[in-house]
């Protein structure tokens, strides 16, 4: 069966074990991965003291694996469960994209309060498409402006129902998004983490920008 087929109940509980079983993936990196890591770095800086002969590639090998460890934490940071404790959707978001943009990227939050009342799968599928789409303008936009906007509307003047959107809009180079590569997984995980809680993710770009992610729910 689809995710998009689930009722709302089935949504929530799939997306609950999703979300444990990052967790759990989480917990296996930092308690294998890391302290191998933490070790062979130690190891290398200790053989650079030691050696006359090798000691600039014994430093370069502990380089590496010092952005190893980086790397490592803030894939961690990505896995991590998103116990809210308290705080809101909106001012999880705001605060850490702020701590991870330049301070050369200017952010306009275009943010209604009703996001905040979101159920909890998903509020986690716009938390995590929201931080990765920051991310991919981070790295590959070369933009100086993002735009993020997150609503809740009537369907229409007459019906009850109601939709919300998320949209990320930068002004950064653009891509052609036919043209990505099927070894590059960021907007296929954006996709299903949309349809996983029935839900859909529109990417528009082109080279020279803009770029837009939009997720209705």
């Amino acid at each position: 069966m689809k995710p998009g087929a689930l009722d709302d109940s089935a949504r929530e509980e799939f997306s609950s074990l999703v979300e444990l079983e990052r967790r759990q993936l989480g917990n296996d990196v930092h308690d294998d991965l890391v302290p191998l890591l933490y070790v062979a770095r130690a190891a290398a800086e200790r053989l650079a003291g030691q050696s006359t002969t090798h000691a600039a590639e014994l430093e370069q090998i502990a380089s590496w694996l010092s952005e190893a460890m980086q790397w490592t934490r803030r894939f961690l940071g990505g896995l991590q469960s998103l116990d809210f404790q308290g705080e809101s959707l909106t001012a999880r978001l705001t605060r850490e994209v702020a701590e991870l943009v330049p301070v050369t990227l200017e952010l306009d939050w275009q943010l209604d309060p009703q996001v905040d009342r979101l159920p909890p799968a998903t509020a986690m599928t716009a938390y995590r498409i929201v931080m990765e789409a920051i991310r991919n303008v981070v790295r590959h936009g070369c933009a100086n402006r993002v735009i993020i906007i997150a609503r809740v509307e009537p369907t229409s003047d007459t019906e009850a129902t109601r939709h919300g959107v998320v949209s990320i809009t930068d002004n950064g180079r653009g891509f052609e998004p036919k043209a990505v590569s099927g070894d590059h997984y960021g907007l296929q995980i954006m996709h299903s983490r949309a349809e996983l809680v029935g839900g859909k993710l529109t990417v528009r770009s082109q080279p020279s920008g803009p770029t837009s992610v939009e997720f209705v729910f």
